[in-house]
């Protein structure tokens, strides 16, 4: 807790605006993220729902969405936020995950059948998170946002014919 919360952990100033993130550093940020997402889920195991939201509140600023793009492994985060009752902030990582894979679907859906079985594993995994958030969602009985992936979720697989 203490290194990761007092110490003067930096990363590199990756999260400064007026650093570049590059390919390498981006890919090895997942470590560092895992680091404080574990620190996370211990405190809520011991019930310091408290710390646990700083603890990620204090990830998410050293690694954010606009140098870190959002991926699965951001669902942990989510899933956390809810469990330590920061349903708001777990909300907003849901919604930017949410909007990511959206993203990406639609871009899969445009593209000419011919070329769209070779990104068929994004198709999936794209589907896979939607399909967990939107679980999720339910579970922490956020109902409005739920319908709101299950639409998504729904519409897309309409689109693109996943059986």
């Amino acid at each position: 807790y203490e290194v990761l919360m007092h110490k003067d952990a930096r990363w590199g100033r990756l999260n400064e605006k007026d650093v570049v993130v590059d390919r390498e550093s981006s890919r090895n940020s997942g470590m560092a993220k895992q680091n404080y997402i574990r620190l996370a889920q211990a405190l809520i195991n011991q019930g310091k729902n408290d710390s646990a939201v700083a603890v990620m509140d204090k990830g998410l600023e050293f690694f954010p969405n606009e140098k870190f793009p959002y991926d699965y492994y951001m669902l942990p985060w989510a899933e956390y936020y809810y469990q330590a009752g920061a349903t708001g902030k777990a909300n907003e990582v849901v919604k930017t995950l949410t909007n990511r894979y959206t993203q990406d679907l639609s871009y899969f859906s445009s593209l000419p059948d011919r070329f769209l079985a070779y990104y068929d594993d994004d198709v999936q995994e794209s589907m896979a998170v939607l399909q967990r958030l939107m679980q999720m969602t339910k579970q922490y009985k956020q109902a409005e946002l739920s319908a709101e992936i299950e639409k998504v979720f729904y519409d897309y697989m309409s689109t693109l014919q996943i059986k």
